[in-house]
C-alpha cells in the first residue's frame, strides 16, 4: 500500500476517534465546547474508509481477475484481515451485557444475534460491537468483489447493475433508506454507502490505466483535502445523501495523490502517520470501549469535577488511540503474521 493511503487511513481512524470522544463525553459529562464540537464531522472517516477499501481491493487484486484458482486465497486473506481480532474483541465485550440489564439491549443477551454479529451478517440491530456496522458493509463488498476473481466481465456487469440499483433505490426511497429495522437487508444491500466502494475502485482503475501529469495529481489532492475539510465545517455530523457525496468525492480526490513520487516522499517523513494507519483497524474496533471505560472511571473517582471538558476530551482521545496502537502491536499484528505464514505454507 502507498504511504499516502496508509497515512490517510490513520487520519480517518483518528477522526472517528475524535467524533466518538465528542459524543460519548457529551453523554457522560453533559458538556461540550467549540473544540469538541469541531470534530462532529469525524464520522466522515468511515466514508473515507469505504472509498479506500474499494481502492485497495482493486489495486491489490486486479491481476487476479478471471483467475478462479485465486478465489480461495482471496477469501482467506479477507477473513484473516477482518475476523480474528474482531471476534476476540467482541467476545471480550459480550460478558458485560450479562452483568446487568442496564447494559445494552435485550438482543445483546440472545444467541442468534450474537452469532450474526460474530459473522458480520446483516441484521435489524447493530452488531454487539457497535462500530462493526461498517464491517457488515465491508463483508458484503468483499463477497461482491469476488465476482471479478471468478470472471472479470461478470464482475463488471454485476457492479454496474449494483451501482444503478443503488442510485435507483436512493431516488425512490430517499436518504432515509439506510440502517436497520424492517427491510434491513435491502437497506444494506442498496445503501448509498456501497457507492463509496465503487468510487474507490474507479479511482484505482484510472490510476492504473491512465497517465496523469504530476501537477494535475497534486491539484486534485489539494482540492480533495480542502473539500473534505470544508464539507466537515459546513455539514458537521450530518448523515445525509449530500454528506456522503461530498465526503466520498473529496476522499476520491485525495486518493489520486497515491503513488505520486513527490507526495509519497513527503508523507513518508511523517512516520507516526504510517504506524497510525497500520494500527487503524485495532484503533477503530476498540476506541469506543476505551472511551466509555475512561469516562466511567472519571465519574467514579469524581475526577471530572476538577478538569475541563477540553482537557478530558484530549486526554481520552489520546489514550484511546494509544491503546488501539498497543493492541495492534501485541495482539493483532502477531495474529496476522502467524496466519499469513499459514497462507504461505
Amino acid at each position: 500500500m502507498s504511504y499516502l493511503a496508509e497515512s490517510y487511513r490513520g487520519i480517518a481512524a483518528l477522526l472517528v476517534v475524535l467524533f466518538h470522544t465528542n459524543t460519548i463525553t457529551a453523554y457522560y459529562f453533559l458538556d461540550q465546547n467549540a473544540l469538541t464540537l469541531f470534530f462532529g464531522f469525524g464520522r466522515a472517516g468511515v466514508e473515507f474508509f469505504f472509498v479506500l477499501s474499494g481502492f485497495i481491493m482493486y489495486i491489490a487484486h486486479n491481476k487476479d481477475f478471471s483467475n478462479r484458482g485465486k478465489l480461495s486465497q482471496y477469501f482467506y486473506k479477507r477473513v484473516i484481515r477482518i475476523y480474528p481480532i474482531y471476534i476476540l474483541i467482541t467476545l471480550t465485550l459480550v460478558p458485560v451485557f450479562f452483568l446487568s440489564e442496564s447494559y445494552g439491549e435485550s438482543y445483546h443477551r440472545e444467541f442468534i444475534p450474537l452469532v450474526k454479529s460474530l459473522l458480520l451478517l446483516p441484521q435489524e440491530h447493530l452488531p454487539h460491537l457497535g462500530v462493526a456496522w461498517s464491517l457488515v458493509f465491508e463483508v458484503i463488498f468483499y463477497v461482491a468483489f469476488s465476482l471479478f476473481i471468478i470472471n472479470k466481465r461478470v464482475g463488471l456487469i454485476g457492479f454496474i447493475f449494483w451501482g444503478i440499483s443503488i442510485v435507483f433505490f436512493f431516488m425512490i426511497m430517499g436518504p432515509v433508506y439506510d440502517g436497520g429495522g424492517e427491510g434491513y437487508l435491502w437497506k444494506i444491500l442498496f445503501s448509498r454507502y456501497n457507492m463509496l466502494f465503487i468510487s474507490g475502485m474507479l479511482v484505482a482503475y484510472i490510476l492504473l490505466n491512465f497517465s496523469i501529469k504530476n501537477r494535475y495529481i497534486i491539484s486534485l489532492f489539494i482540492a480533495g483535502n480542502i473539500l473534505f475539510l470544508a464539507s466537515g465545517l459546513m455539514l458537521g455530523d450530518q448523515e445525509t445523501g449530500i454528506a456522503t457525496v461530498l465526503f466520498g468525492l473529496s476522499s476520491c480526490l485525495i486518493l489520486f495523490g497515491c503513488y505520486n513520487a513527490d507526495l509519497e516522499k513527503t508523507i513518508k517523513k511523517i512516520s507516526f502517520l504510517g504506524y497510525l494507519g497500520k494500527a487503524s483497524y485495532s484503533i477503530y474496533l476498540t476506541h469506543t470501549i476505551i472511551i466509555s471505560i475512561l469516562c466511567k472511571l472519571f465519574i467514579l473517582f469524581e475526577i471530572n469535577q476538577y478538569l475541563s471538558i477540553t482537557f478530558m476530551f484530549l486526554f481520552i482521545a489520546i489514550i484511546s488511540t494509544l491503546s488501539g496502537g498497543i493492541i495492534f502491536k501485541y495482539i493483532e499484528k502477531p495474529m496476522l503474521i502467524q496466519m499469513n505464514r499459514r497462507l504461505l505454507k
